[in-house]
């Protein structure tokens, strides 16, 4: 299958187009996206991390069993993985409100970095992003159909 620009469909651009979704830093997401994928981040990696857990005999009955240590490796891979994934989301969403995403840094200030990441967190969820253009844009960001 081709596509009126030339390119061709395959399978292995369409998983390379959504890792580099998942993992981009440029452009723009509006909140319905950002909610979105960030709950489905979110579900996934307690699933794989059931999994995990499941894979290497943890159960209720045995919560001190030195099996959850032996764990830990994979699960902190699937948390590093599925971060990533939520932090580039994170600074998408900032720029969709003309806001750098370094002030992501903030959030590592004591005391005041909590309150700074709760205000910042709340605003991506439920304030609109910038209508129209802004110093963020790229071609695909302008292409999205919801807010």
């Amino acid at each position: 299958m081709t596509f009126d620009d030339g390119t061709r469909f395959s399978a292995g651009t369409m998983i390379w187009g959504m890792f580099s979704t998942m993992f981009s830093f440029q452009g723009r997401v509006g909140r319905l996206t950002f909610f979105g994928m960030t709950t489905l981040n979110f579900i996934l990696m307690i699933m794989l991390c059931s999994l995990i857990l499941a894979s290497y005999g943890f159960s209720l009955e045995n919560a001190q069993s030195p099996l959850i240590f032996d764990a830990l490796w994979p699960m902190f891979i699937v948390f590093a993985f599925f971060s990533g994934s939520n932090l580039s989301y994170q600074v998408r969403r900032f720029h969709d409100r003309n806001v750098s995403g370094w002030w992501m840094l903030a959030w590592f200030i004591p005391v005041v970095g909590s309150f700074l990441s709760l205000y910042q967190s709340f605003a991506n969820l439920f304030f609109r992003g910038t209508p129209g253009p802004n110093r963020f844009d790229t071609v695909q960001s302008q292409a999205y159909v919801f807010d």
